[in-house]
């Protein structure tokens, strides 16, 4: 659940962003390389989370 929570805000500061982008009047070029910058960046912060929450719910038995 947390994870769907994750991708919904992901999507909506996606959403904003492009809104802001547009509203700027920039080329689109530049509203592209944005939006991949954006994705990029919130695909690590995702998987570094992820990796996170892996290592805190692991036990060690033995």
């Amino acid at each position: 659940m947390k994870h769907l929570i994750r991708l919904l805000l992901i999507l909506t500061g996606i959403y904003v962003t492009l809104a802001a982008v547009s509203l700027l009047h920039v080329f689109p070029f530049e509203a592209i390389a944005w939006t991949g910058l954006i994705l990029i960046l919130a695909w690590a912060w995702v998987d570094t989370k992820g990796v996170h929450s892996a290592d805190r719910t692991r036990e060690v038995v033995g």
